[in-house]
């Protein structure tokens, strides 16, 4: 019996690749069922690692995805279902697998900002999936203690890193910085009069700072890509499609500082000692404001003007470990293959669910 792994977006892509390399590299084939929320960009990260998807959906809700994945579920039988973070394919994943009393692993685990409305609706989907799952994988001992707040069994949570970080580290140059400076900005509580004003400090900073160029792919959604073409301006700005995941990695090896609403850009700058200003009021990866190696600026312009400045002026710091050290698949595997952390055999809803359920390990 295989895994299934669900994927819907670029960063789940980006995370999960590394697992399902690991996977593979111990002659474990996994089920890699896209869902289509993301389709070119997961083809994109997908195949620059050499990996071919088992399934790809076409959904384009929550409960299309839910009754999507079911299906899948009920064609493989897998001994277990990973998801990865708390997007709206990943809880689809989670939800259909327990449906189907089918053991969940959930990668980047006990990650809070307890907030539902910041972000919305990922703040609500990890915490459902946390209901739904039987392996915790919490990528730093904060998220851990969010876990164990909220009664989950310490003997179901391992802290093992992030799996981006295993992803960034296997592809990043050795260069120096040239003065980059890379902004990006798509999260749905920042959309309106929010971007509108990161939009502003962004024009702000280029004049101030006319040695340094202003890099800003901009997401594919019109509600970003007509505010930011419409009101940032400077010669030294850049404004681009959305980069592919090489392109980045080889920006932000070049990047002085970032400034981003993306919860993954920093985990990777702050890994890479870049100086980070996070465009949110509240961020679920306090670690790095609370070490000093990123500030949360908020969405007004004046406090993202001075962070940002503040950031730019800064030297880069050596290599953080705090988001992980590049080992986090491998751990994870090693987990899942465990005598201790065993993966119970998955029950088609067809069949009397046992009061005991047989174990199976992944071997």
């Amino acid at each position: 019996m295989k895994p299934l792994i669900v994927i819907g977006t670029r960063p789940e892509s980006i995370k999960l690749a590394p697992l399902i390399l690991e996977l593979q590299s111990r002659g474990i084939e996994p089920v890699v069922c896209c869902t289509g929320q993301h389709h070119e960009m997961v083809t994109e990260v997908l195949s620059g690692f050499g990996i071919l998807p088992t399934y790809m959906l076409c959904c384009e809700s929550l409960a299309e995805s839910i009754a999507a994945i079911d299906n899948v579920i009920n064609r493989t039988d897998p001994v277990c279902a990973i998801v990865q973070g708390d997007t709206n394919s990943a809880a689809a994943g989670a939800l259909a697998a327990f449906g189907r009393r089918v053991s969940v692993a959930h990668v980047e685990a006990g990650l809070r900002t307890y907030d539902l409305e910041s972000p919305r609706p990922e703040e609500f989907n990890r915490r459902a999936i946390t209901l739904a799952a039987d392996w915790h994988f919490a990528p730093t001992a904060d998220a851990q203690h969010s876990l164990r707040k909220e009664g989950v069994s310490m003997e179901k949570i391992r802290v093992v890193g992030n799996t981006g970080i295993d992803a960034l580290l296997s592809s990043v140059p050795d260069v120096e910085p040239n003065g980059s400076v890379l902004v990006t900005s798509h999260r749905r509580e920042n959309h309106g009069e929010g971007l509108l004003r990161i939009c502003r400090a962004i024009t702000a900073l280029a004049v101030r700072h006319p040695e340094n160029v202003f890099h800003w792919p901009i997401h594919p959604n019109p509600s970003v890509r007509d505010i930011v073409r419409d009101n940032v301006r400077g010669r030294n700005v850049h404004l681009t499609d959305p980069l592919s995941y090489r392109e980045t990695v080889h920006l932000l090896s070049r990047c002085s500082a970032i400034l981003t609403d993306s919860g993954g850009l920093c985990e990777e700058a702050v890994t890479l000692g870049i100086p980070t200003v996070i465009l949110r009021e509240t961020t679920e990866r306090p670690e790095a404001v609370e070490q000093g190696l990123a500030t949360l600026a908020g969405t007004k312009c004046e406090s993202i003007t001075r962070a940002g400045a503040a950031a730019i002026a800064s030297p880069r710091q050596p290599r953080s470990t705090i988001y992980g050290d590049g080992k986090a698949s491998r751990r994870i595997v090693d987990c899942l293959l465990s005598d201790n952390l065993r993966i119970g055999d998955a029950i088609p809803v067809d069949r009397p669910y046992p009061k005991q359920s047989p174990k199976q390990s992944l071997a």
